[in-house]
């Protein structure tokens, strides 16, 4: 019972497993050929966290609320709809093991999010509190290697170590758009950017000004994400980043603009999807800007989604399009390819959304992706009303993190990885410092 009296810390563990797993791999690789971790060993240790955990709910005598039951009831109905919508796909006939991989593929937001939502006593909120700022302090000691390794691999331009072979590519290439982009550890200087800019999101708003001198530590690593969010050199990356920077303006310095704010991550969204169809059509007029102003992958995303709205979405009963197609985006050269519905794959296998709208979508339907977004309006909402009541740092940041995710979804697949898995984790945590109401309103 001890080890699960800590959810926080081992949510936290194993999330910190996930953003560090290339580390072992890269060390395995230049010594035994037989791989000694994996993901996958990660994975298991979450399923066994999160199913120990919830098989003791069986036998406890009383279980505690940590969140306000609205936003927890709202939460159960998504993970409870998401496995309706699963059994609902026998009416295509798939695999037996595509269904165990999609509850796989999901386990964060199915279980392990869960031991932050419930628990079998009161949540201690000022610990609970003392051990989530030493998670932002490990978080952002964690990143000085990690940038200063990326800025060998910019002055140097070579990447030192590589996962990718003959047979498979599991790394982006770091020349691309006309510049080398440093990935330092990751798989792609996206990846890289990411990881800056959960950084930044964390530490720039525990800047005082009127305490620069006691704020070193965190001036300095605030300082040193925002170079690494330019070193990237990834223009999605970019696009967060000016989000973020405009919710804290708008939180910082607009106090009263309340309705603003609630509907801030929706106006970002809208701007997101004009852009991506103006430099789609500006593509497909001929106009192709090349290196860092390239359209090109803009236009790709969008061709992948006209031709799966006008291939498979257009042709798809009532059902289909109300409970999803339980699709996931997947390689061509993946190891599970066998296993991989062929409904609308590309020539090579592929099967490409690069949209988080999209993306629950045709996983879940329209039932799916509605409920998906007002668990997150109502997420939103509260972390909005507790930050009116307290201006706590942390809040701050789970604001920061949560109002760009929306308009980094319509260019990316923000909710599957570790920065989405992070996102909810202290959108989660910050939300928990409050003590629930037996009535909210959410």
């Amino acid at each position: 019972m001890k080890f699960f009296a800590n959810t926080y810390r081992v949510v936290f563990g194993i999330l910190f497993l996930y953003l560090f797993i290339n580390i072992p791999i890269y060390i395995q690789t230049n010594t035994y050929k037989l791989p000694i971790i994996r993901m996958q060993l990660i994975e298991l240790i979450a399923w066994v966290s999160a199913l120990g955990y919830l098989s003791l709910f069986l036998f406890a005598k009383k279980i505690h609320v940590w969140l306000e039951p609205n936003l927890v009831k709202t939460y159960f109905v998504w993970l409870a709809y998401s496995l309706l919508s699963i059994v609902l796909l026998v009416r295509f006939s798939y695999q037996i093991p595509y269904y165990f991989y999609l509850i796989f593929t999901l386990l964060p937001y199915y279980f392990l999010f869960v031991m932050q939502l419930i628990g079998f006593t009161e949540l201690n909120r000022e610990k609970t509190l003392t051990f989530l700022n030493q998670t932002i302090l490990w978080l952002g000691k964690a990143y000085i290697p990690v940038f200063a390794f990326a800025c060998l691999q910019y002055i140097f331009k070579s990447d030192f170590v590589n996962l990718n072979t003959e047979e498979k590519t599991l790394q982006a290439t770091s020349e691309l758009l006309g510049s080398f982009r440093p990935r330092s550890i990751f798989n792609s200087s996206y990846e890289f950017g990411l990881y800056s800019l959960l950084v930044f999101c964390l530490f720039i708003p525990l800047i005082d000004i009127k305490e620069l001198k006691k704020n070193k530590v965190v001036l300095w690593i605030t300082v040193l994400s925002a170079i690494g969010i330019v070193l990237s050199f990834t223009r999605n990356v970019y696009l967060l980043w000016g989000m973020v920077l405009i919710v804290l303006y708008v939180f910082k310095e607009w106090q009263n603009a309340i309705f603003l704010k609630r509907i801030l991550p929706h106006i970002f969204t809208i701007l997101s999807f004009a852009l991506l169809l103006i430099l789609s059509f500006q593509a497909l007029s001929g106009v192709m800007l090349t290196d860092f102003l390239s359209s090109e992958s803009t236009f790709v995303r969008f061709s992948l989604l006209y031709a799966l709205m006008e291939g498979l979405v257009l042709n798809g009963s009532i059902i289909d399009i109300l409970f999803g197609w339980g699709l996931i985006q997947h390689a061509g050269d993946s190891n599970l390819i066998s296993i991989f519905p062929d409904i609308y794959n590309s020539e090579d296998g592929t099967l490409g959304v690069d949209n988080l709208f999209f993306a629950v979508f045709l996983n879940q339907g329209l039932i799916g992706l509605g409920i998906y977004l007002v668990l997150f309006q109502k997420m939103w909402n509260k972390l909005c009303s507790y930050y009116y009541a307290s201006k706590n740092a942390l809040i701050l940041s789970s604001i920061l993190l949560l109002g760009s995710f929306l308009g980094a979804g319509v260019f990316n697949l923000v909710h599957y990885g570790i920065y989405g898995y992070f996102v909810w984790f202290f959108a989660f945590a910050a939300l928990s410092l409050f003590p629930r109401k037996k009535e909210s309103s959410s």
